[in-house]
């Protein structure tokens, strides 16, 4: 009987510490054919929470089109690049909504130039929902490279 509660305390134990979310966002930023390429990688139930939150019009809104203007404005006011100094905007091809996850797939229109320093700004998803973590990987230097952003680290330089 013991050897029974015993395995029945240990499994609640690791269901419990395993069982939880991971509250992430992925921001990927590498040398594509034509170019610089940036995917952003959401859970959706987040995204929703924060662009609801910051645009109150979006509860009624049920067509893509108001969706994908509003996730524009939320990404140009809580995400900046600079690179090599120069504020980089990005040019976004594609929004893809699945069942947990929001995928978004954008250009980084820079010249053919070395890239020195990039300058990383990002409070997505950490205004309404505080445990947040924003996860940035690069791989542009040779090397892939990843940095962790959250409530208490909001910018990073990658040189």
């Amino acid at each position: 009987m013991k050897k029974h509660i015993i395995i029945i305390i240990i499994l609640f134990l690791c269901y419990n510490s395993y069982g939880h979310e991971l509250n992430m966002a992925i921001f990927e930023i590498t040398r594509g054919d034509s170019g610089y390429v940036l995917n952003i990688n959401f859970d959706r139930r987040n995204l929703e929470k924060s662009l609801v939150t910051t645009y109150p019009e979006l509860i009624n809104a049920h067509h893509e089109v108001s969706w994908r203007i509003h996730i524009q404005e939320y990404l140009a006011a809580n995400f900046q690049l600079i690179v090599n100094e120069q504020c980089t905007e990005i040019d976004i091809h594609a929004i893809d909504y699945e069942q947990d996850y929001i995928r978004i797939t954008a250009s980084l229109p820079l010249p053919e130039v070395q890239i020195q320093t990039i300058n990383v700004f990002n409070t997505c998803l950490i205004d309404y929902n505080e445990t947040h973590s924003n996860l940035i990987r690069t791989n542009v230097f040779g090397k892939a490279r990843a940095f962790r952003l959250d409530k208490d680290r909001i910018e990073v330089v990658i040189k």
